[in-house]
């Protein structure tokens, strides 16, 4: 019976270790990101060259790039009177889009032809002033 306590001692300082781990991680990462956020603030808003880039690096992007016989993309910027229509008249569709300022929708047409499907149109919408992608479509075509 005596080591029942020293057990319940033992797993009791190793949960608190543990949950203290944790919790340095977390406020670890809460400010690495925060130092992003305000890093990307700093430089002021995308530019069309930025969000091209934000784009081309995200996974979708990156794995039918891979595997594409011939790509094109294009980025459009649409301002903050645009993006208040879009939320009037979808708001569950664009409620996390920013209300005092634009958004960069870029659009790649991926040609896959030898792999079943003959292109891919990817759309992603990325916020003018933080770099966040709001939102990503991928429309398969034959």
């Amino acid at each position: 019976m005596s080591s029942s306590p020293k057990i319940w001692k033992i797993t009791t300082v190793a949960f608190l270790a543990l949950t203290l781990i944790s919790l340095t991680v977390n406020v670890y990462l809460m400010v690495q990101n925060s130092k992003l956020r305000n890093f990307i603030s700093a430089l002021g808003p995308v530019t069309r060259e930025g969000a091209i880039y934000l784009s081309r690096n995200t996974p979708s992007v990156q794995e039918f790039l891979e595997d594409a016989t011939t790509y094109w993309v294009n980025a459009t910027y649409s301002d903050e009177e645009l993006v208040r229509l879009w939320k009037g008249g979808k708001p569950e569709r664009f409620s996390n889009f920013p209300d005092d300022h634009g958004v960069w929708e870029v659009y790649w047409h991926v040609d896959l032809k030898p792999h079943g499907v003959d292109s891919v149109g990817i759309t992603h919408y990325i916020d003018e002033m933080t770099g966040e992608l709001l939102w990503e479509a991928i429309l398969y075509m034959q």
